[in-house]
């Protein structure tokens, strides 16, 4: 699987994309001719190469003439990709990048989409940047697009004295991880934050593949100290790694005045906020209270309805956050059908191999209505589960084989005599009785099933009587 891993030290923005997509070996006739069926007048894309900071990157500018085209509402930018001739995933895709982007204009300037007039943005060049983004990527091959943490900038926008990021980035970005370096400048633009939001299945620091080449798309401005550069990695994933890797955050609080009787309620009303686990914890306070931990995991966007949550359910004083990365299996929640009724099930897959597993409400239900133990009850339905994966049945004996009776004497290990071997007989010491008499004729010898060890005097020592 080919993937692309975006570097958004320096911010991200739609020429930006375009100039590390033909850093990374698009040819710009190629990616022209590709936009062709959009039938765009009034523009034509140019590329440079160019040094920032004392890197090589390419600079790709949209030049509009905006004597021949006059292109700056919603509803004619939509019927653009609309009435062009990309392939339909394509289209699928610009169209929702295009409308994610008017939607946050829209809720900045309290218009409805069908009145939205983008103002600061060209109409042609915001066309440009989205079906070059979305056509580069797939004339590139990439499956799956992954990105860092996007550094904002900060300042004010020049164009109308906005706070950074601007209005329609920061509606853009809920739920996307973000820091600011601390440069007065805009570097996140809403374009490319639309664009990186909608495509990337990930904001991680880098994700397990292997590289096989690095493209820099450059910026406008020049950064004090930093290059202006956006840098693309394309490379295959590794196949030995089927495990994902996301960001999530992490709330924790103590507290030791609480009823325990109200953390049922507590971890209820967390999950139904959002929460994607919740766990308590045993702690030791100063002054050796007792106490216990609340830890949340949960998406970034639900991070202040949660920090609510525990505000109003706790006595807590404060809450520390974190972002955290996760490794986690593939998974999808499936309903299936089974001889006691469609249950619920999650289903993961590592090495090739799928596993379901019933969920844990759906088997209370059946035991419930059953009158069966809940334990027998998930243990039929995961023995059928595996039939339908195809996993072989977990063979488990009803009952342990007996194990011979030992007797330990001074380092010697005596067991139950078994059939077959014959029984060595060893001189009695003083004050024990002697070894036992040989069998009879016709009987079968018999001797342990346990290999005699010597003591570590070195002498052998007998049974007991």
């Amino acid at each position: 699987m080919k993937i692309a891993y975006f570097d958004c030290f320096s911010g991200i923005s739609g020429d930006m994309i375009l100039g590390a997509l033909i850093d990374a070996g698009l040819s710009l006739k190629r990616l022209d001719e590709a936009l062709a069926p959009l039938k765009l007048a009034g523009y034509r894309l140019s590329a440079k190469t160019v040094e920032k900071a004392g890197i090589r990157a390419t600079k790709v500018d949209v030049l509009v003439d905006d004597r021949k085209v006059h292109i700056r509402d919603y509803p004619q930018m939509a019927a653009v990709f609309q009435q062009g001739r990309l392939s339909r995933t394509m289209e699928t895709t610009a169209l929702g990048i295009l409308e994610r982007l008017a939607r946050a204009e829209a809720q900045v300037h309290g218009r409805r989409l069908s009145q939205l007039h983008f103002h600061e943005l060209g109409g042609v060049d915001t066309l440009v940047d989205i079906a070059g983004a979305v056509v580069g990527l797939s004339l590139l091959g990439v499956d799956e697009v992954y990105a860092s943490p996007l550094n904002l900038g900060g300042g004010m926008t020049r164009a109308a004295a906005f706070p950074i990021p601007a209005p329609a980035t920061a509606n853009l970005l809920t739920g996307v991880p973000v820091y600011s370096s601390g440069i007065d400048r805009e570097l996140t633009t809403p374009t490319g934050a639309a664009i990186i939001s909608s495509l990337a299945k990930g904001f991680v620091p880098f994700p397990s593949c292997r590289v096989e080449v690095v493209g820099h798309g450059a910026g406008e401005t020049e950064l004090p100290a930093t290059p202006n550069v956006l840098r693309l990695f394309l490379g295959d994933m590794v196949r030995d790694r089927v495990w994902g890797e996301d960001r999530v955050v992490q709330l924790e609080t103590n507290v030791d005045d609480v009823s325990p009787q109200i953390y049922d309620y507590l971890i209820e009303r967390l999950l139904e906020a959002g929460a994607l686990d919740v766990f308590l914890t045993p702690a030791i306070m100063k002054k050796g209270r007792p106490a216990v931990t609340i830890s949340v995991l949960a998406r970034a966007e639900h991070g202040a309805r949660l920090m609510r949550v525990l505000f109003d359910e706790t006595p807590t004083l404060g809450v520390r956050v974190q972002d955290v990365n996760r490794v986690v299996l593939p998974r999808t929640s499936q309903t299936i059908a089974t001889p006691w009724g469609r249950l619920r099930v999650k289903v993961t897959r590592q090495d090739g191999n799928e596993e379901m597993r019933p969920e844990y409400e759906d088997c209370r239900d059946l035991a419930q209505a059953t009158g069966r133990p809940l334990r027998a009850v998930m243990q039929e339905v995961s023995a059928f589960l595996r039939t339908v994966t195809g996993a072989p049945p977990l063979e488990v004996p009803l009952s342990p084989p007996p194990l011979p009776d030992v007797v330990l004497d001074g380092g010697v290990a005596w067991g139950e005599p078994i059939e077959g071997q014959a029984e060595t007989s060893l001189p009695a010491e003083a004050g024990m009785a002697p070894a036992p008499a040989a069998p009879a004729d016709g009987e079968k010898r018999r001797t342990s099933r346990h290999r005699r060890r010597r003591s570590r005097g070195g002498r052998k020592k007998t049974p007991p009587a």
